[in-house]
């Protein structure tokens, strides 16, 4: 046992993920038949205003015919109202001047791509009929992607947004991308009580592909001395950590710790051990048994002297 600065660092499996503020659903505000579908496919490239499809809706016809009308009667309040409606309907300001110059109801209403980016789902055909909750279309931009990692608990305590990390992609061999923490989620997992971190990079020619799997390293120096053993000498159990410490030559007796953290092969410990003390990091399972037989154990847990 040596007390001395261990730098905090730890590796965790993470993925490319699309950025989630850059994803956009589409979905018709009124119900209604594709008259014409333009995206063929999941994956096909979509410019921002480019049209997505041709939707008939009796609704929106009559939303239309109601705005012309308020736009022969005259009244500004009331051609207001009326075109307020039609935006509400997901009618755009395009659409609506070409009603208004044209004056006549257009029996299809094109929606268009509100940002530039690619298919990532496409739930309808040409003839389907769609209603307000069908997720049509849901698009990505790819020029910015998130890379989340799922961290242990136990690992969790010192991270915080702007630790630097490190990322390798089997996609990139040989290449490292440097950058930081950008959030760390306030829950854990409910199944694997992991603690997700994200870290965002801008993705110019669109390398880096969402779903790809990334090793993630994450280290902060610590400038704290600390007592510091190696990982492989912890033994784990559900209730506390332990380690078996020579007492004496070849006497030895099992110990409760209290872990600060683990970094790569070692781990710094809060209490329990002192500068200077041997731990046993091989075989330290067979003597653990040895003393659980004779009860020593049983003398730690019920706070008997050691």
């Amino acid at each position: 046992v040596r007390r001395g600065l261990l730098p905090r660092t730890l590796s965790a499996v993470g993925h490319v993920a699309y950025d989630a503020s850059e994803v956009r659903h589409v979905h018709a505000r009124a119900e209604g038949w594709v008259e014409k579908l333009y995206v063929s496919s999941v994956g096909d490239r979509i410019g921002k205003g480019q049209p997505l499809l041709e939707l008939y809706s009796p609704r929106l016809v009559t939303a239309q015919e109601e705005y012309l009308q308020a736009l022969r009667m005259g009244g500004d309040a009331l051609v207001a109202a009326s075109e307020t409606r039609l935006k509400a309907l997901g009618i755009s300001e395009p659409e609506i001047r070409r009603v208004r110059e044209a004056g006549e109801v257009s029996g299809r209403i094109v929606y268009r791509a509100p940002t530039d980016g690619v298919v990532t789902r496409l739930e309808v055909r040409e003839g389907m009929f769609v209603k307000p909750d069908t997720d049509m279309f849901v698009l990505a931009n790819l020029d910015r992607v998130w890379i989340e990692a799922d961290v242990l608990a136990r690992q969790s305590e010192w991270l915080r947004a702007g630790v630097k990390a490190s990322v390798r992609l089997d996609q990139l061999p040989g290449r490292l991308l440097e950058g930081e923490l950008a959030y760390v989620y306030p829950e854990a997992d409910p199944r694997t009580r992991a603690v997700r971190v994200r870290l965002a990079f801008d993705n110019p020619g669109e390398i880096l592909k969402p779903n790809s799997f990334a090793t993630v390293t994450i280290e902060e120096p610590d400038p704290n001395d600390v007592l510091i053993v190696p990982r492989e000498a912890l033994i784990r159990t559900s209730t506390h950590t332990r380690v078996i410490v020579e007492t004496e030559a070849n006497r030895f007796s099992p110990r409760v710790i209290e872990v600060a953290y683990e970094s790569g092969e070692m781990t710094a410990v809060l209490s329990g051990l002192v500068a200077g003390e041997r731990v046993v990091v091989s075989g330290q399972f067979m003597l653990d048994s040895e003393a659980s037989l004779r009860g020593e154990l049983d003398r730690i847990t019920s706070g008997e002297d050691r």
